[in-house]
């Protein structure tokens, strides 16, 4: 608990937010064991935390986290969860090192975290962790006993892949993917400038003898030119029948997946997560296990507020850890106020349908532009390749 306080605290050093968390404990909990007073003998305490327990209460927490967020649980009878990986910088010390190497971008070791996000509240569901060159599709895989049934994987050009999705498949979990000019598909039909969705075949051609082709929807959602995207959006999805998922229906949950992005600077800019301060392996992964559980709770927990108080955006986490914040300071001073939920649920993201700037201010230097994903490559199939297609999945 006093590591999970220490996420709230704005202290520039962990041993002063270490020093607040302490009295905040004794304050909520006047009866239970005190936390030792050292910054060393925390981290040491921290370190030996069971780690079978904290796995433990991240399986137990997510059903509550899911009742909780249950009036905006799904969209168009979907759970969208977004997937993407991040770094989180390292003390430099050789034991991390070691451990977690360095991508080779900066000084410092770093952490890869793969997390899967509610896209319709921006609450973290469940995460992995792993060196700094971990894959981030093998993370999505690991991950995928976590989802509960109907929910639908969205994720952008980087989770291509052809072994990837046929796990997915076989597993019965739906996903709604970016393709990229990576990606190269079959179709038996010719794609014309206003295409907008149709069955596709992923086989690639160095696994044509051992493997069996992937039967796709692909979707098209054209760029627009009134303020909306300017780029053709293409996705893949093995949900096949568009009366199960239809193309209004994707582009509208891809767009939501912005919200994995905003999960991630949360995180690591709003509650200042983006570098860890342990010094050793076992400190350091659980300081961003209980983080995570942390932010996990606080998020699902402000978005509760707001569903409570009529409030139709999710929650924004800066002015819900500002609220947070006012509410430990009256605590240090005397007590609880009543009426903390209502409070919480003004911290509701403001809504400007108009907006027509640009979000970003300046060009920052030594940073590459942003260049979009280009269209997949897109091939007719031949008569006999089309008869191999069809035998193989006559066969399987």
């Amino acid at each position: 608990m006093v590591a999970m306080l220490t996420l709230f605290l704005t202290a520039r050093s962990l041993g002063e937010r270490l020093e607040e968390a302490r009295v905040l404990w004794a304050r909520v909990a006047p009866n239970r064991r005190r936390v030792g007073r050292t910054l060393e003998g925390f981290l040491s305490a921290l370190g030996r935390l069971p780690w079978p327990a904290l796995k433990t209460l991240e399986r137990q927490l997510r059903p509550r986290v899911a009742a909780l967020l249950e009036r905006r649980w799904d969209v168009a009878g979907w759970i969208p969860f977004g997937v993407d990986g991040s770094r989180l910088a390292l003390p430099r010390y050789e034991k991390l090192e070691r451990c977690f190497g360095n991508p080779g971008k900066g000084e410092f070791p770093q952490m890869w975290l793969t997390s899967l996000v509610h896209l319709p509240t921006g609450v973290p569901w469940s995460w992995r962790l792993g060196k700094a060159t971990s894959s981030e599709r093998k993370h999505l895989l690991q991950l995928l006993p976590t989802l509960p049934p109907r929910s639908l994987v969205v994720a952008d050009a980087g989770f291509f892949g052809f072994d990837g999705w046929q796990r997915m498949t076989r597993h019965g979990q739906a996903f709604l993917i970016r393709l990229s000019s990576n990606c190269s598909l079959y179709v038996d039909y010719e794609v014309e400038w206003d295409f907008t969705e149709g069955l596709a075949y992923l086989w690639p051609t160095k696994q044509q003898h051992r493997a069996k082709p992937l039967r796709l929807r692909l979707v098209r959602v054209a760029g627009r030119n009134d303020g909306g995207a300017k780029h053709d959006l293409w996705m893949a999805t093995n949900v096949l029948e568009s009366t199960e998922l239809s193309r209004e229906t994707a582009s509208t949950l891809f767009r939501m997946r912005w919200e994995q992005e905003v999960f991630y600077r949360s995180y690591k800019v709003t509650l200042a997560k983006a570098k860890l301060a342990s010094r050793t392996v076992g400190q350091a992964v659980r300081e961003v296990e209980l983080a995570l559980l942390a932010t996990q709770l606080f998020l699902a927990q402000a978005n509760w507020a707001a569903q409570r108080g009529g409030r139709a955006r999710p929650a924004g986490t800066a002015p819900a850890a500002r609220q947070v914040r006012r509410e430990l300071r009256d605590l240090l001073r005397g007590g609880f106020r009543p009426g903390y939920l209502g409070r919480l649920a003004e911290s509701a993201r403001e809504h400007r349908p108009t907006r027509r700037s640009a979000k970003s201010t300046r060009d920052w230097p030594r940073r590459v532009p942003h260049q979009p994903p280009g269209p997949p490559k897109i091939t007719r199939m031949s008569c006999e390749l089309k008869q191999a297609i069809e035998k193989e999945l006559a066969a399987a």
